[in-house]
């Protein structure tokens, strides 16, 4: 915990009353959300719509590189349903709480909140690169008493390393991570998921397709690739994996994919 440090912002009051929580503002040079902690108004019955307002900052994870745990993994309007749509296509994709599960850069668990509950004890398993966003997910997403109840499994790590958790997996779930990862590193986490995946197991992924030409780099995280979906189960097929697609919505637009072992 950073120490507390007053800060005046500009953002919308809607209230003059106990404003606790978080406020969200758009950031004019990058587009995207930079997320503030609430817990300390001062003159808050002063304070008239639109103006500044003073808070205390509560956490370095809330503003890492301008951005808080929510805003980090995607639009700050659209984390519930994301979150909610990963979970309905997993269990539309035959997820069971006896199952054991794989997130694969499970972030600030905002699917994950609803996997951990849904799953049977030791059932929901994560890797993220970021370590302080899962601390931050459990602070605010699920509460300790949740992961106390139902012992998830975290590792933090960029190589994709899903051997560290020591065993196969009934299915497995990439969020968002092919539309970022390179040509090298889409490769590697196909391998690895491979190597925890036993016959029945299923690999459920999502992506942004381009109906004429793939665009991604060769190595390194690129911000958002654009795969035909003949390049991408190209890929699968190379790891010893069928790709066939599946018919979901994505509130990004991104197209869902089921992954097996040939």
């Amino acid at each position: 915990m950073q120490p507390s440090t007053d800060v005046a912002i500009p953002c919308r009051v809607l209230d003059s009353k106990d404003v606790y929580g978080f406020l969200f503002e758009r950031d004019s040079d990058t587009g995207g959300h930079i997320g503030y902690a609430v817990s300390r108004i001062v003159d808050k019955d002063k304070v008239p719509s639109g103006q500044l307002m003073v808070f205390t900052r509560e956490t370095e994870g809330m503003m890492r590189k301008g951005q808080d745990w929510r805003s980090w993994v995607g639009p700050v309007e659209r984390y519930d349903i994301t979150g909610a749509n990963q979970f309905r296509v997993m269990v539309n994709e035959g997820l069971r709480e006896s199952h054991e599960m794989l997130d694969i850069g499970c972030g600030s668990l905002r699917g994950g909140r609803f996997f951990i509950l849904y799953l049977g004890t030791h059932g929901y398993h994560g890797i993220e690169p970021e370590e302080w966003l899962v601390k931050e997910g459990i602070k605010y997403e699920t509460g300790d008493g949740l992961i106390q109840f139902k012992l998830p499994a975290f590792e933090y790590a960029k190589d994709f390393g899903f051997g560290r958790f020591g065993h196969d997996f009934d299915y497995l779930l990439a969020q968002s991570i092919f539309t970022h990862t390179s040509v090298v590193e889409t490769n590697l986490c196909l391998s690895e998921a491979v190597n925890v995946m036993h016959d029945k197991s299923v690999f459920i992924a999502n992506f942004e397709e381009s109906s004429d030409a793939t665009r991604i780099n060769f190595d390194g995280w690129k911000e958002c690739n654009q795969l035909t979906y003949g390049y991408f189960s190209g890929l699968a097929a190379k790891h010893g994996l069928s790709m066939k697609r599946l018919d979901y919505p994505h509130p990004s637009g991104l197209k869902w994919v089921r992954m097996e072992k040939v």
